[in-house]
């Protein structure tokens, strides 16, 4: 993240349950809430990984994805240091509204959806415990804090866009924000939580977007970048009946051991009316409206052989066709050569060049906002 910011010189939107970072509880099964999957249990045993058990390989291993509270303050350390502070991390002010993420959220996910969210949490907090949302998806945890901080996740997206389109707003930045947001966001589809994603912050925050046009900002088209090296489904469903939005996702092809094939989702795909979740990740599925496309790389794919040639000639002329009037970008970093959850081989450097390309293709209308990436002490 530190190379990607420091490539653009975007400031740093971070919200922990609405709370400051200097405030922000990150002690082993701190944040545990707000992280939406910081705390796991273990299937046999029920006992709780900390900081001193994780794996070794910075945060994956076979059965779970350990999204750690370390991550962010590793984050926020990262990017004080890059560029000699020059970076400056943004924090929402205590009283905030998130009125405006209701309503679009609910206008994104359903009445429905939202109720049984916080139904599910407010069970979780009665019984002070850490549950799976649905029983059927393992990996999807959440606690008493997870309604609350997957909201403010989506003010964080919104206030980026914000940023990007230069409201004047007296407390927000005059700059474009990195939105530093947990839970995730991109595989949240219209009524169905899964990969730790409950709420979908970059599909909302571009529907908000197309919002603006109506108070002269002149946004009649939205671009989404997907980086991650998971497949952005939920994102692709969100977005799939909205043909001034187009969404292009970069990931990994792994039909044989693709990590979230299990998450209790086996229609994925099957484009019927009923299903929760009918975008695939391959080439063929480009949505109902032709307004998706997925760019599938090869295990061991790094910038030279074959992530640059994806990213330049052929997903930023596709999100250009339609002259976007602002570029939103679900920024992963899973795609590391050290993070065992892809097999791709990006370095972090390269997030420096992705950065660049973007700014040079894009400007300032580009809000950012944080999805995977499981080996925290590489940043």
């Amino acid at each position: 993240i530190a190379g990607l910011v420091s490539a653009v010189g975007y400031a740093i939107m971070a919200s922990i349950n609405g709370q400051s970072l200097a405030n922000a509880d990150v002690s082993a099964l701190g944040v545990g809430g707000a992280c939406g999957i910081a705390t796991w249990f273990v299937l046999q045993g029920g006992s709780k990984r900390t900081e001193d058990d994780r794996p070794k390989d910075g945060g994956y291993d076979a059965k779970f994805v350990v999204d750690r509270p370390p991550r962010i303050s590793k984050i926020v350390e990262r990017v004080n240091s890059a560029n000699n502070g020059s970076n400056s991390i943004i924090q929402p002010p205590p009283d905030r509204d998130l009125s405006t993420a209701l309503r679009l959220a609910e206008q994104v996910h359903g009445h429905k959806y939202l109720a049984d969210f916080r139904s599910a949490v407010q069970d979780a907090r009665n019984a002070d415990i850490i549950r799976r949302f649905d029983p059927l998806i393992m990996r999807t945890l959440l606690d008493k804090h997870t309604y609350d901080a997957a909201l403010n996740s989506v003010a964080d997206w919104l206030d980026a866009v914000d940023a990007a389109l230069n409201c004047d707003d007296a407390r927000r930045p005059t700059r474009p924000v990195f939105a530093l947001t947990r839970p995730p966001s991109h595989h949240a589809c219209r009524s169905r939580a899964m990969g730790g994603c409950f709420l979908n912050g970059p599909a909302i925050a571009a529907h908000y977007a197309l919002q603006k046009a109506s108070i002269g900002l002149g946004v009649q088209s939205v671009a989404i970048l997907d980086i991650d090296a998971h497949h952005g489904n939920g994102i692709a469903h969100c977005v799939q009946e909205e043909d001034r939005i187009r969404y292009c996702s970069i990931h990994e092809n792994r039909p044989d051991a693709n990590f979230f094939n299990d998450r209790g989702d086996f229609r994925n795909g099957d484009n019927s009316d009923d299903n929760p979740n009918p975008r695939k990740p391959t080439v063929d599925d480009k949505g109902p409206l032709n307004n998706i496309l997925n760019i599938e790389l090869d295990k061991n794919t790094g910038w030279d052989n074959g992530y640059r040639e994806a990213l330049e000639k052929t997903a930023i002329p596709w999100l250009c066709e339609t002259n976007p009037d602002i570029l939103i970008v679900a920024a992963g970093f899973d795609a590391l050569d050290s993070d065992a959850s892809s097999g791709l081989r990006l370095h972090a450097s390269d997030y420096e060049k992705i950065g660049a390309i973007i700014q040079e293709r894009f400007g300032t209308r580009v809000a950012f906002g944080l999805e995977g990436g499981y080996c925290w002490q590489n940043g």
